[in-house]
């Protein structure tokens, strides 16, 4: 009788322990290294947020991730914090609040846009271009930042041109599949904006994040971006929108900006920067 209790026991102890670790190691999986606790899109809504922006944010992040699955076969694996304020004071605090940014970096941020990316938080200002075409456009562009950053731990953002034209142009297909743009008229006004600067930056200063934030304070946010779109439209008119998917994983696997640029456009990236620098000048030509 005593061997009997022992036995079970020893099971019971047996049995519990390993309970425990199985619940130990659900928890370090669901944890992760970031102290993420779960998967999905949180809001959290400043005071003076419209119903109304809410419900466009909820519409782009939604439609952003179903682009995702259904283009690429690729889910949202990660806790992402969406963070919307209604003026440019919670804006600036949001942005050292939630992204650590220094007060100078906040300040800077809030007078060249409206929504930014860090981490796996997304800040936007709903206070500017606030209506349903832009507020989609705008949460989608940062979400696929998040997609970026999932896909490829950050390196995607080495070559800044490619990462933001890849987000803006993804977002105007989100605009196109929810019937507010088509992709043809987005093309267009990019070419439009473009097209009125005399001396547009050259795209390989637009490489590096200093460079980029250098145009950002010379030519605006409109021209800087535009710049990016236009020459990821041309490699996704030549080579189709998976090559930026595969793109991101071959950067990822082998980490080689060059190499991973020429496999997936079949172009080496200074010949293409270098023919895309005259193509946007012949823009400006046209329309002059």
């Amino acid at each position: 009788m005593v061997k009997k209790n022992s036995c079970r026991l020893i099971f019971l102890s047996f049995f519990i322990a390993m309970i425990s670790i199985v619940q130990l190691g659900c928890a370090q999986q669901n944890t992760g290294q970031s102290g993420v606790e779960q998967i999905g899109v949180q809001y959290d809504v400043w005071p003076g947020v419209t119903a109304t922006a809410k419900a466009d944010t909820e519409k782009g992040v939604n439609e952003t991730i179903d682009f995702f699955k259904l283009m690429y076969g690729v889910n949202l694996n990660r806790h992402v914090k969406v963070v919307l304020v209604a003026d440019n004071s919670s804006y600036k605090t949001a942005l050292m609040q939630e992204t650590g940014a220094t007060e100078i970096e906040a300040e800077r941020r809030a007078k060249v846009s409206v929504a930014w990316s860090s981490g796996h938080t997304i800040v936007r200002n709903t206070a500017q271009a606030n209506d349903q075409l832009n507020n989609i456009f705008k949460i989608s562009h940062e979400m696929v930042h998040q997609y970026q950053d999932q896909e490829t731990g950050g390196a995607a953002m080495r070559l800044e041109w490619l990462a933001e034209g890849m987000a803006d142009v993804i977002a105007a297909h989100v605009l196109d599949r929810v019937q507010l743009m088509p992709m043809m008229e987005y093309k267009r006004m990019a070419q439009a904006t473009i097209g009125v600067i005399k001396n547009p930056p050259s795209i390989s200063g637009l490489g590096s994040s200093v460079g980029w934030n250098q145009a950002l304070e010379s030519y605006g946010s409109a021209v800087t971006y535009r710049s990016a779109d236009m020459g990821v439209l041309l490699l996704v008119e030549k080579n189709g929108l998976p090559s930026l998917m595969e793109f991101l994983r071959d950067l990822q696997k082998n980490g080689v900006l060059a190499d991973s640029f020429q496999k997936s456009f079949g172009v080496d990236i200074k010949t293409f920067e270098q023919q895309y620098d005259e193509y946007l000048h012949s823009l400006v030509r046209k329309a002059s």
